[in-house]
């Protein structure tokens, strides 16, 4: 009997993180969660009972909840999204307490809760047996529950009982609140995989090689700076070291910044000093700006700027710029600047509705530039990616073919070299460039003949390149996702 138990659950790990294709791909979360529900619920090997609670927003929900029962054993299992799952044993006494508290107050026969609130988080709790009964009750931001970003409330007509349905989701909610199980199934065969450490303990935010150390930054609440501590085997260290604020605004004075352009100068003319886009906050003066870490912003062009990329030596940038009086929502194009002198150039390329300099290809001196057309309602560009290589000096460019997904990550974060000239450890996922991809991969990235030789990939599990630390002799991958650090092997 055991085992039936085992091999059931066993089949609801693997059903419920695996992405459905096909008829459910295009459903919202919510109906393709209840799609789920139904087809393990109808399996011979599946539970006879299920408790749940779905949610979906307009900045995304918080997971979903599902209780599965089968001869009187309960687990709890959380689809946290993005491959990341939790699961638990409920005890007698939690199952009995549900069970009594939902028949108590006839939750199966709840009306749905809407007052009218906009945006938000929506839930849905979800109750199903085997003998085909299924009751759903819809809830807009019930009072109480989790909002998520700016729901926005109306005033509008109240819900009897309003607070019951608060409180049903504050009880399903509640049930996660007890320590549980992380698990990665596209990751659990890798040899020594293992959960180094879990985003519930503090919110891995980055990894980081510095001085013959691999260290992890934590962040325990967004108002304290971030802790890095150094990786060990299977562990953080106890100490930690620095600590960085979390604020990316708080060194300059006197600017309000949309971060459509934000970098430090590592060398050149401006070492040290930022690079940033947006309105000063004295006039709302728009436009291109350098500051220090104590002086007031210096203007380097007026106008609406985004993605700027240094060139090598720090005196050109190439950055993305909409046509006089405009905004991004029309086809913008891009120029080069001689910081120096602040002398600014067109480059003789046409407007597009996405068009920006991605990074500086040092294999090649040049600045990889990108166009296309958006997908749902576009105006100008190509409909399918274009790449040009641009001299950021003389303005010359040239149409280039072949992989160059990875110089999305390089133009935010130094991608980590390989022992081989112009190769780096990258990893391939959903982009502007296939937002539909559904698989990450990590290999090896020729930057200077566009090649991507990949290594491993692991679906429905998207992280970037910064995210995944290669330590070569050891073939260890350490890798932070949702969160999380995860640490695992190349198979032989």
């Amino acid at each position: 009997m055991l085992l039936a138990v085992a091999s059931c659950l066993a089949f609801l790990l693997v059903s419920f993180t695996s992405r459905r294709v096909g008829k459910d791909e295009w459903l919202r979360p919510i109906q393709r969660a209840e799609s789920h529900l139904r087809d393990v619920i109808r399996r011979s090997d599946g539970p006879g009972e299920i408790y749940a609670l779905l949610s979906e927003g307009t900045w995304g929900g918080v997971g979903q909840k599902y209780v599965f029962i089968s001869n009187s054993r309960a687990v709890l299992h959380c689809d946290d999204e993005n491959g990341r799952t939790r699961e638990r044993d409920l005890t007698g006494a939690e199952l009995d307490e549900l069970r009594t508290w939902t028949s108590t107050n006839k939750v199966d026969r709840l009306p749905k809760f809407d007052e009218g609130t906009a945006d938000g988080i929506q839930f849905e709790y979800f109750h199903a047996v085997r003998n085909g009964d299924e009751h759903r009750v819809f809830m807009n931001n019930p009072p109480g529950a989790p909002i998520g970003g700016a729901a926005v409330f109306f005033g509008g007509k109240g819900v009897s009982n309003r607070k019951l349905y608060g409180e049903l989701t504050r009880r399903m909610l509640k049930l996660t609140d007890a320590p549980m199980r992380v698990i990665y199934p596209a990751l659990e065969e890798m040899p020594g995989f293992r959960v180094v450490h879990a985003k519930e303990n503090g919110e891995i935010t980055a990894i980081s090689y510095r001085n013959g150390q691999l260290l992890a930054g934590v962040s325990r609440s967004y108002d304290e700076p971030i802790e890095w501590h150094v990786i060990k085997d299977d562990r953080l260290s106890d100490q930690s070291g620095p600590r960085v604020p979390n604020s990316s605004e708080q060194d300059i004075p006197g600017y309000y910044n949309w971060h459509k352009a934000d970098l430090t100068f590592p060398t050149g003319p401006l070492a040290g000093k930022r690079l940033w886009a947006g309105q000063r906050q004295n006039d709302q003066l728009e436009g291109l700006w350098i500051s220090g870490e104590n002086n007031q912003p210096e203007l380097i062009a007026p106008g609406e700027f985004a993605a700027p990329v240094t060139s090598q030596g720090g005196e050109w940038i190439v950055v993305a710029k909409t046509p006089p009086g405009k905004m991004w929502n029309v086809p913008n194009g891009i120029v080069r600047i001689h910081l120096p002198d602040k002398r600014v150039f067109d480059v003789d390329l046409p407007p597009a509705d996405n068009f920006d300099p991605v990074a500086w290809i040092e294999a090649r001196k040049r600045v990889l530039v990108y166009r296309q057309r958006d997908w749902q309602d576009g105006k100008a560009g190509p409909e399918k990616p274009e790449f040009h290589l641009l001299d950021p000096v003389t303005g010359t460019h040239e149409k280039v073919e072949g992989e160059m997904r990875p110089f999305f990550d390089a133009g935010k974060h130094k991608l980590q070299p390989t022992a081989r000239p112009n190769e780096f450890w990258a990893a391939l996922h959903s982009s502007v460039v296939d937002p539909k991809l559904h698989s990450t991969s990590i290999g090896r990235f020729d930057s200077y003949n566009f090649r991507f030789m990949p290594m491993l990939s692991f679906r429905d599990v998207e992280f970037a390149s910064d995210s995944v630390y290669v330590d070569e002799p050891s073939r260890v991958i350490w890798m932070t996702v949702n969160g999380d650090l995860l640490r695992f092997m190349f198979p032989n």
